[in-house]
């Protein structure tokens, strides 16, 4: 699931299982410690083949030797892992996740990195679907929203393909990645529109039913979009047109929260109108424009909430292709009364809505 090499401690574990692991780890312990100290220190070893050592580890005392990064990530799970079995009083469980988050938190130097670690190497393919799974989540949840790491979501959108392709749950990653609210990881997904698995153009599709010549169902006109049709479309040619797509609107772009565990077709992302007919680029989190407005950009906003949303639309495609041809012509444009530019959206596109 990562390009990551692997150490022998790993490769004990993939081709032989968690038992063996164990038993090499044992018997090297009773006959050679400073090696075995040396392997559980391997710059390449994954989080998976540490975690299942960790009672071990413990056991015998051998966490005072490793490096700073694994002995932490080693402490992070143990915190991380405190309530996933407190179902009982789940009050104090909330109470002590987020005290668990403050106090991580509170540690910018050693944390980030270990949960780093952690994300990169822990998601192995043979890992188990139970704690140690959510005990990932966890993990992957606090790197990106706490820490606001998005170096990871090229992996996590990796995890999240490959978990798919084996039918496994994706609904927790999905939902992280786009809590990470980058406009640009958008692109992560659009490659998959051109892949030769038809699980991952599937998946492709959900994610990004936002733009409009993706989403399938041409009677959903949820976003306030022109549909797009069903004609189907290759591979390479839907990809061509999500990455045009998402470069005309990337300033415009917001995150909406939608997750699905809320709705079967969530619709993650949307474009803010407003935002895309005054040119202007909106908060990726909040959708609000950024910049306080002019009293001269307040006043054409008033106007422009008016109008139907087939209209808003077309002003703001008209706004953002006239700005892309001749940024001149569209100052002129933008400084004209309202009703002027209305006519002249007409007579530019023929009197189309």
């Amino acid at each position: 699931m990562n390009s990551i090499p692997l150490s022998l401690l790993d490769n004990i574990r993939i081709s032989n299982g968690p038992d063996s692991l164990k038993n090499y780890f044992g018997e090297l312990y009773h006959t050679n410690r400073s090696r075995l100290v040396e392997l559980l220190n391997d710059p390449h070893l994954h989080f998976y083949t540490l975690f299942l050592l960790k009672s071990g580890i413990y056991a015998h005392g051998l966490q005072e030797n490793l490096g700073p990064i694994y002995k932490r990530a080693l402490q992070i799970a143990d915190m991380l892992s405190e309530t996933i079995d407190d179902q009982v009083q789940r009050r104090n469980a909330a109470e002590r996740r987020t005290k668990i988050r403050k106090d991580l938190r509170a540690e910018a130097e050693s944390v980030p990195s270990a949960l780093k670690w952690i994300v990169e190497t822990g998601w192995d393919t043979d890992m188990p679907e139970d704690k140690y799974e959510l005990l990932l989540e966890r993990c992957t949840a606090m790197l990106i929203r706490e820490f606001r790491d998005r170096s990871v979501l090229p992996q996590i959108a990796d995890i999240i393909f490959s978990r798919n392709r084996s039918g496994l749950l994706i609904h927790n990653l999905v939902w992280l990645f786009f809590e990470a609210k980058d406009p640009g990881s958008l692109y992560l997904l659009a490659q998959r529109l051109g892949s030769a698995s038809a699980a991952d153009v599937s998946l492709a599709k959900k994610l990004l039913r936002f733009i409009p010549e993706i989403r399938s169902d041409k009677s959903d006109s949820s976003t306030g979009e022109a549909a797009a049709t069903d004609t189907p479309v290759s591979g390479p040619a839907l990809y061509y047109r999500a990455v045009r797509w998402l470069s005309e609107n990337m300033p415009y772009l917001y995150f909406t929260g939608e997750s699905m565990q809320m709705c079967t077709k969530p619709l993650f992302c949307q474009v803010s109108l407003e935002a895309k007919y005054l040119g202007r680029p909106v908060s990726p989190d909040t959708g609000r424009i950024q910049a306080p407005l002019r009293d001269s950009e307040a006043g054409l906003l008033e106007d422009f909430r008016r109008l139907t949303k087939a209209q808003q639309q077309q002003m703001a495609d008209f706004s953002r292709m006239l700005g892309s041809r001749d940024i001149y012509q569209w100052n002129s444009w933008i400084g004209l009364p309202f009703s002027r530019q209305l006519e002249a959206v007409s007579l530019m596109t023929g009197g189309s809505e």
